[in-house]
């Protein structure tokens, strides 16, 4: 699909006392169930609206928020994938740990999917401009 994207990443590893970086394939979707795993990690419930979600926001900080965002997708991809997730502080990890290159491309897909970007619905109605 047009909202999935899969990166090599540097994941954490532990083997005996010691820790090394390992190179993995992680995945992002960018749709309805990432949405809804961001929601369930945060603690969100039915009746949460964007007020809710902005006052969340003030309260802890941007980057905690694109990592929540992040990590709902990832969980998405691995549910659609039937693969195990991360937990959350490895993930946490990995992206700090991950090349600009491949965290711009996630960023290209955040933008332009229709669930989380800016993109507009298709069958949208566009705003009206006034007559002159």
């Amino acid at each position: 699909m047009n909202n999935r994207i899969a990166i090599k990443m540097p994941v954490p590893c532990k083997v005996w006392a010691f820790y090394y970086n390992r190179s993995k394939e992680v995945g992002f979707a960018f749709d309805q169930q990432g949405m809804f795993q961001f929601r369930k990690n945060v603690g969100f419930d039915d009746k949460a609206d964007g007020n809710t979600l902005k006052a969340w926001v003030k309260a802890h900080g941007d980057d905690r928020f694109y990592l929540e965002s992040l990590y709902g997708a990832h969980q998405s991809y691995c549910i659609h994938n039937v693969i195990k997730s991360l937990d959350k502080d490895k993930f946490a990890l990995s992206v700090h740990n991950c090349d600009k290159d491949s965290l711009k491309e996630v960023v290209a897909l955040w933008n332009e999917s229709l669930q989380y970007g800016a993109k507009q619905m298709p069958g949208a109605k566009k705003k009206a401009k006034a007559k002159r």
